[in-house]
């Protein structure tokens, strides 16, 4: 179901801050009361084309007319644009793998699934191994440098390089937008893949089993413009061994050096995937 969602600009809220400030006579519990409400059961958590997130936004409207701020562009604070907020598999998912001459067919919900704002095609093609899926020259690093991708379907990992180190650029042990699946599949596109999938990487959460998201659970574009799946990290380890590799190992060398360990796995793995959402 697509839905007309409504939202204020982070920009703006920030414009009205300045308000505050400017103010002679500045009182906390001004800020506390509007957070108290805006955080409050009566709003249910603001879900994303609820109510109870219209009725937020009208609130926070309100108190920009209060300050005397005036909307950039027009004259309305509220802007429209596509979300998907639920859909449904249909029945003709697939994702079978050709390697060492066989042909290996995944079921659906058990060893892949599809996210929810993936599009709905059937593609092919050869896989490359592309790290965590991030391009960040603000931090020196991208996992795509020197790979081709066009055409392919790309392996990731979850979340980003040294997640444990508080003295990492990412942001310490904080997660920058880099982790969010939502960028690496943006990030995948732009870089001409036909297929992103994701992967644990397990070797950072030795002790936390991870299990396929449920499906319709992540929040995205209304549709993403390129397949996207998940599958279990165990499928993809023949891979890495017919590359001569590693995944815990390609890991730990990421988080030493903060340098990206990506590579195309031999020619005769191929991948065929139908998603139907």
């Amino acid at each position: 179901m697509n839905l007309r969602i409504r939202r204020l600009p982070w920009l703006v809220l920030c414009s009205a801050l300045f308000v505050y400030r400017a103010s002679a006579q500045i009182d906390p519990n001004l800020y506390l009361n509007d957070v108290k409400y805006l955080a409050s059961e009566e709003l249910k958590g603001r879900a994303t084309g609820s109510p109870e997130l219209e009725k937020a936004a009208a609130f926070i409207e309100g108190k920009f007319r209060e300050f005397g701020l005036k909307p950039v562009p027009g004259n309305q604070f509220q802007q429209a644009f596509p979300v998907t907020t639920s859909a449904t598999m249909g029945a003709k998912n697939s994702f079978t793998i050709q390697e060492n001459g066989k042909t290996v067919s995944l079921q659906p919900g058990k060893d892949f699934l599809p996210f929810n704002y993936s599009s709905s095609s059937t593609v092919s093609g050869p896989v490359v191994f592309a790290g965590f899926g991030i391009t960040a020259p603000e931090y020196h690093y991208d996992d795509y440098a020197g790979l081709d991708v066009k055409g392919k379907f790309v392996l990731v990992m979850r979340h980003e390089p040294q997640e444990n180190d508080e003295h990492s650029p990412f942001a310490g042990r904080m997660f920058t937008q880099h982790a969010q699946f939502v960028n690496k599949v943006s990030n995948a596109k732009m870089h001409g893949a036909a297929g992103i999938i994701l992967i644990d990487d397990k070797a950072q959460h030795k002790y936390q089993p991870w299990e396929l998201e449920k499906f319709g659970s992540t929040a995205g574009p209304l549709e993403a413009g390129i397949v996207i799946l998940q599958m279990r990290e165990e499928q993809a380890e023949p891979w890495f061994a017919a590359a001569g590799k590693e995944l815990g190992a390609i890991e730990a060398a990421i988080d030493k050096d903060l340098a990206p360990q990506s590579f195309a796995f031999p020619e005769p793995i191929r991948i065929s995937a139908t998603v139907d959402i």
